[in-house]
C-alpha cells in the first residue's frame, strides 16, 4: 500500500470546515403558536477496507472519508422539514487495476416535509401523519427494508389497540440522489404497507405487504407478504425474532414463487464479561431456476446489532448474500465487558437449496459452478467501542472458506475499520 493512497484522502478530509451541534429555539409570546426549532447534527467518518484472496497477489483496498449533515426545522410542533446530505470520496487501489481510482459523491439521502398529528374524527385513531419527499425507512433488522424512497408516506396510530399502520407509495431514485454524478433514474414503483401490533410490552407483531412494479423492459415485479415476531423474555435476557415472507409475481417472462424465513435468538448472561450467545437459521427457497427462487424485497440490508454496540452484516461480512436459494446457519458468542464495548465472534455455514451457478446479490467476486450445493463457511470477528466524546470505533475481520460449489477454492480475508465522530 502506497502512502499517497492515504494522504490524498486525509488532507481533503481534514481541511473540511465543520460546524458543531446547533440547536436554536425561538420562543413566541403567542400561546397558539409553538416555538420553532432548528437542529443540525453531523457525522464525520473514515472507513478503511481491505480484501485479499489468500495465496495470491489479488488485493483490493478502499479508503472512504465522508461527512454527513442532518437538518431539521420545526416551525411548529406539527410541521417538520428535514434533509440529510452526505459527501464521500471512495479511493480504491487494486492489484487487478493500474494505479488508484477515486469517486466523489454528494448524496441527498433525505429531503422531506412531515405534517404530524392531523386530527381524525374517529375515537380509536389518535392522529394522522403525512410525509412527502425523500425519506429513509427501515425495520429493526432491515430484513424487509432499509432504503431511501421518494414519494408519500402515511402513518396512522391506534393507541387503544397498541397498533400503528404505515402506507407508502414511492419510487427509489425518482429524482437522482447524487448531485455530482449522472444518476440512473429508478424504474420501480413500490407500494408498502406495514401494520404493527404490540399485545404486551416486550412483544411486537407486524405484517408487511410490499409490491414492486418494474416499469422497465426487465419487468422484475415481485410481491411480498411477510410477518415478523420480535420480543424479549426472561427479564429481557432472551431476545428472539422470526421473520418470514412469501413472494410471487413475475421476473421477465418467469413466474416468481418462493418462501423465506429467518428465526433466531440471543441469550445474555450476567457472568463476568457479560457474554451472550446467538443462534439463528435462515432459508430462502430455491427450485433450480434462479428467476423463480425466493428473493428478498430489494429494499433490504440485512444488518443488525444482535447483542453488541455496533451493527454488522448478520449473513456474513465477506459473503453478504441475499437470502435466495440458500440456507444459512449462524452461531455466535459475544461479550460486553463494558456498557459501550462489545466483541462478537460468529460462524456462518452456507448451502444452496439447489445447485445453481449464481448467488443472488453476493459480495463474492466469483460465482458457484452450479454442480454442488456446498457454498462454504465463514468466520467474523466484530468489535465496537463508543466513548463519551461521541466517537465510535468499529473493527471487522472476516474469513470465508469456499466449499465444493466453487471451482476456485481460494480463501478470502477481509479487514474493515471505521472511525466515526458524531457532532
Amino acid at each position: 500500500m502506497h502512502m499517497n493512497f492515504f494522504s490524498k484522502a486525509g488532507c481533503g478530509f481534514i481541511t473540511i470546515a465543520l460546524l458543531t451541534h446547533l440547536n436554536t429555539m425561538h420562543a413566541q409570546t403567542n400561546t397558539d403558536v409553538e416555538a420553532s426549532v432548528v437542529d443540525i447534527e453531523g457525522k464525520m467518518a473514515l472507513e478503511f477496507s481491505n480484501e485479499k484472496l489468500l495465496g495470491t497477489n489479488v488485493n483490493t483496498a478502499l479508503l472512504e472519508p465522508s461527512l454527513e449533515l442532518d437538518f431539521q426545522y420545526k416551525p411548529s410542533y406539527r410541521l417538520k422539514l428535514g434533509a440529510n446530505l452526505e459527501f464521500s470520496r471512495v479511493l480504491e487501489e487494486s492489484t487487478s487495476a493500474s494505479g488508484e481510482e477515486h469517486t466523489d459523491s454528494l448524496s441527498v439521502n433525505e429531503a422531506y416535509v412531515k405534517l404530524s398529528d392531523i386530527p381524525l374524527k374517529h375515537r380509536y385513531l389518535e392522529g394522522l401523519s403525512l410525509i412527502v419527499g425523500r425519506k429513509n425507512i427501515s425495520d429493526s433488522r432491515e430484513w424487509f427494508y432499509d432504503a431511501e424512497i421518494d414519494g408519500l408516506i402515511v402513518e396512522v396510530e391506534a393507541p387503544t389497540y397498541n397498533t400503528s399502520m404505515t402506507f407508502s407509495f414511492n419510487r427509489e431514485e425518482w429524482i437522482g440522489s447524487d448531485l455530482l454524478q449522472d444518476n440512473d433514474k429508478g424504474t420501480v414503483d413500490n407500494i408498502i404497507v406495514e401494520i404493527e401490533y404490540q399485545p404486551w410490552k416486550n412483544l411486537e407483531l407486524s405484517a408487511h405487504y410490499i409490491a414492486r412494479n418494474d416499469t422497465s423492459e426487465n419487468n422484475d415485479s415481485p410481491r411480498h407478504l411477510g410477518f415478523s415476531v420480535k420480543g424479549k423474555s426472561l427479564d429481557k435476557r432472551l431476545a428472539f425474532w422470526s421473520d418470514m415472507a412469501m413472494v410471487d409475481g413475475v421476473d421477465g417472462d418467469e413466474r416468481i414463487d418462493g418462501t423465506g424465513y429467518d428465526i433466531g435468538a440471543t441469550f445474555k448472561m450476567s457472568s463476568i464479561g457479560k457474554p451472550y450467545i446467538t443462534l439463528s437459521y435462515a432459508v430462502g427457497s430455491g427450485n433450480g431456476d434462479d428467476d423463480t427462487d425466493f428473493r428478498q424485497t430489494g429494499l433490504h440490508d440485512n444488518v443488525d446489532k444482535l447483542g453488541g454496540v455496533t451493527s454488522f452484516k448478520y449473513y456474513g461480512e465477506v459473503v453478504d448474500p441475499e437470502l435466495s436459494n440458500l440456507k444459512i446457519l449462524t452461531a455466535g458468542i459475544g461479550f460486553r465487558p463494558r456498557k459501550k464495548v462489545s466483541i462478537d465472534v460468529l460462524y456462518h455455514s452456507y448451502e444452496q437449496e439447489f445447485a445453481l451457478d449464481e448467488l443472488r446479490d453476493s459480495d463474492l467476486s466469483t460465482d458457484p459452478n452450479g454442480l454442488a450445493t456446498d457454498i462454504g463457511y465463514a468466520w467474523d470477528l466484530v468489535a465496537g467501542f463508543e466513548n463519551r466524546e461521541n466517537v465510535e470505533t468499529e473493527f471487522v475481520l472476516g474469513y470465508f472458506k469456499p466449499g465444493e460449489a466453487f471451482d476456485d477454492r481460494t480463501d478470502v480475508l477481509l479487514f474493515n475499520a471505521k472511525l466515526t465522530y458524531l457532532f
